[in-house]
């Protein structure tokens, strides 16, 4: 009995996440079959595995609800066309990778070490398909997370893994920021074309970071539309990060958001408790810090919402305890916790605006107004920040608080903090306000 192929898929589809459909069951193919057995085709080794341990059983209960039993269902990998006998002996041009000073290969940053949970698991796992350069329908792979959840490390496992197993790829990394400023260098020097070359001629895969930062911004929008359709044609791989989804950036051109439509898209939410546990342990470990399950767990259950904060805390812990000689005790960790993790704070929105009204002198409906005036804008950017530094507020919660759109308030946080590491004034008053919630 011959087997409709096409007909389980199409079952498979209306029954699993779309993204999970096209990544690991639409490439499948039936290799062979015979009355024993049916091996299906992987487009690469990472495939084969994670259909094995995730959707194995899953794919016997749908050959038997259409008939066929009793048969041993195989996978095996699919042989690359790239490396047959006559690309072997083709001349190559030679290739370099394009890794920019700000963002050399960095080996620290591997698949192996970065903590899978539940809230990150599509992403790690498109993730590291794109890396084992698989085969797959999508061309573009687009990771959405607030800041300090994972997608720069995933970027930049892509990147090493990459470098690994085909280092002749020549590989852009580069941030929205970074395109852009090149792009305006590159206008005024009279060298577009130039430019232009460096990232459709020049570029077998490109990694861009903080997609978030075109907002507005449409000569670099229409520019990187040129260049992702460029790739895309010559079957080339993009990945971008971003923390908002297309949708919620700001003056997003339709022209620019159709090709992000042709994206995976792959988001990372806020680790539960288990992959805090998991992280912090491992951090502890590369940190030579030997914590007991109890501190711990103290840690984990403490700082939920930012990764960096975590490895911020234990790097505090083991600077304090060595320069001061003490043992990590559960009294020690709560005393680090109190000053660094201020989630453990109860600081509501309404406190932070009464402070910020009170001390500016202006009233809350001047903070969610429509004026654009530069003192209002300032002092929307601090109450925003105060919110999502300490109030536990997502960006959405802020963006309704002022009647702002998300990237409006993730460009006024980005304006602050940069301002903030080059004006010691306004440095100063933002830490005056935060001892005046108590968390200073």
């Amino acid at each position: 009995m011959n087997i409709n192929w096409d007909e389980i898929k199409l079952g498979i589809k209306g029954e699993i996440p779309e993204n999970s459909y096209q990544l690991w069951i639409k490439p499948l193919k039936v290799l062979a079959q015979d009355e024993g057995r049916i091996v299906l085709g992987c487009p690469n080794q990472f495939a084969r595995d994670w259909i094995l341990k995730n959707y194995m059983n899953y794919l016997r209960q749908k050959f038997e609800e259409m008939g066929i039993r009793g048969k041993q269902i195989e996978l095996e990998v699919i042989p690359n066309p790239s490396t047959s006998t006559k690309e072997a002996f083709t001349p190559r041009k030679e290739k370099r990778q394009m890794l920019p000073e700000a963002m050399p290969y960095d080996p620290q940053y591997t698949f192996e070490n970065f903590v899978v949970g539940t809230t990150n698991q599509f992403a790690y796992s498109a993730s590291k398909a794109v890396a084992e350069l698989s085969n797959m329908d999508y061309r573009i792979l687009l990771m959405i997370s607030n800041p300090g959840l994972g997608k720069t490390h995933l970027t930049k496992a892509i990147l090493n893994r990459i470098h690994e197993i085909k280092p002749d790829l020549r590989v852009c990394y580069v941030t929205a920021e970074e395109f852009t400023t090149r792009l305006i260098k590159s206008i005024k020097l009279n060298k577009v074309e130039e430019f232009k070359d460096s990232f459709r001629k020049e570029c077998d895969v490109l990694l861009m970071e903080e997609l978030h930062f075109l907002g507005g911004k449409q000569k670099t929008q229409v520019e990187l539309s040129y260049t992702m359709d460029r790739l895309i044609n010559e079957k080339k791989t993009i990945v971008i990060t971003s923390c908002l989804p297309p949708k919620e950036i700001q003056s997003l051109s339709k022209e620019f958001g159709s090709r992000l439509s042709l994206s995976l898209m792959a988001s990372i939410d806020a680790p539960d408790f288990d992959t805090r546990y998991k992280i912090t342990k491992l951090k502890a470990e590369q940190f030579g810090l030997k914590l007991n399950k109890e501190i711990l767990t103290r840690i984990a259950g403490n700082i939920k919402n930012d990764i960096r904060n975590i490895e911020c805390t234990l790097k505090y812990i083991k600077v304090k305890s060595n320069m001061l000689n003490l043992k990590i005790t559960t009294d020690f960790v709560d005393e680090v916790l109190s000053n660094l993790a201020n989630e453990t704070k109860i600081i509501t929105s309404q406190k932070a605006e009464e402070l910020v009204c009170k001390y500016f002198k202006i009233t809350p409906e001047d903070l969610s107004s429509k004026s654009k005036k530069k003192e209002l804008v300032y002092v929307r950017n601090i109450f925003a920040y105060l919110c999502r530094k300490h109030c536990n507020l997502s960006l959405k919660d802020i963006s309704k608080k002022i009647n702002r759109a998300h990237s409006t308030i993730l460009h006024g946080l980005e304006t602050l903090e940069r301002d903030m590491s080059v004006n010691e004034k306004v440095k100063q008053q933002v830490r005056f306000l935060e001892e005046r919630l108590g968390v200073n």
